[in-house]
């Protein structure tokens, strides 16, 4: 009996050692991923570049990768020059990087050639449902990170792209993980103009220290010599699209601009000039007035926006709502 047992032992032995694979590369070997399927992420920190941002919507933050030539060296073995013209040659692959499941994804560029839209939660989507972007411009050597004119303030995300050499595992890479913080928490004033042209109403820049230290980490008579120097700008926001008009030159006394019912930057004596806004930085406030346009009752809004022009993520935005006397 106890020959029978062991008979049967061994035979099914031999059966389960016939079934595996004797070819051994099978059992160890890492997998090889097809063009329709999205490699795992090897965890790399050294691979890993971190930008922190903190902007507005409507705005964008520029990464240079040049500054990073030394992690494109040591990862991939190459400059970045090599490194863009290894996307044209097919040595080099651009994509989107999805951690919720830690994989690159091999999804289609949305934004341009080179460049994809994503909604709240960092996830590829529709221009339509879009909150932000990253696109790659390859003649500039840069990748363009911005935060959509929708996006919310007070909204955090991480947007990460990476290059790899292309294979059978994108296992040579460089990642930049773009971690966007939106900032535009607008300071809300309410003023009132006296009746008669070019009258105006104050806006005391002194009533609004704290938020000017927070954001700039300057005090009043600081942040003034800043902006009278134009280290720091003053813009025109619109009030719906918060787009910053940064094509306008100053149209009042500088710093300072003319301005239609909407906030839009005009010439004094334009078609519609009705407004102006201009800052007085040697008593540290600034005047919005008007023109002998607007009637007694009439009530506007206009938005105006200070930016440090070094470091973009430093800015402070006015939403000032108007009422004629």
């Amino acid at each position: 009996m106890k020959k029978y047992i062991y008979s049967l032992l061994i035979g099914g032995l031999i059966l389960s050692l016939s079934a595996c694979s004797e070819d051994w590369e099978d059992a160890t070997s890492k997998h090889v991923y097809g063009q329709n399927e999205n490699p795992y992420l090897r965890a790399d920190a050294k691979a890993t570049v971190t930008e922190k941002m903190k902007f507005g919507a409507g705005q964008t933050h520029t990464i240079h990768l040049e500054d990073y030539a030394d992690v494109f060296k040591k990862q991939l073995d190459m400059t970045v020059d090599e490194t863009l013209a290894g996307l044209s040659s097919g040595k080099v692959v651009f994509h989107n990087i999805n951690t919720s499941r830690n994989a690159w994804d091999r999804t289609a560029p949305n934004k341009g050639t080179s460049g994809w839209y994503f909604d709240a939660v960092g996830a590829v989507a529709d221009q339509a449902k879009a909150q932000f972007a990253v696109e790659l411009n390859a003649g500039n050597k840069t990748l363009v990170v911005s935060a959509l004119e929708n996006a919310a303030m007070g909204a955090s995300v991480g947007l990460n792209v990476g290059f790899a050499i292309d294979g059978p595992n994108f296992d040579q890479y460089v990642r930049f993980f773009s971690d966007i913080v939106i900032v535009d928490t607008p300071v809300e004033v309410s003023i009132r103009i006296p009746d008669g042209e070019y009258n105006s109403a104050p806006v005391d820049f002194n009533d609004y220290a704290s938020a000017i230290q927070e954001r700039f980490g300057l005090n009043v008579a600081d942040f003034c010599t800043a902006l009278g120097g134009d280290k720091i700008h003053m813009y025109s926001v619109g009030v719906e699209s918060l787009k910053w008009d940064e094509s306008s030159g100053y149209t009042a006394n500088a710093p300072g601009y003319w301005m239609k019912a909407d906030g839009t930057v005009t010439n004094w004596g334009a078609d519609g000039y009705c407004l102006y806004a201009e800052c007085n930085v040697n008593a540290g406030i600034m005047y919005v007035g008007r023109s002998y346009l607007p009637a007694k009752g009439d009530k506007y809004t206009i938005s105006i926006g200070f930016r440090d022009k070094a470091d973009t993520s430093k800015l402070l935005r006015f939403v000032i709502s108007i009422t004629m006397d």
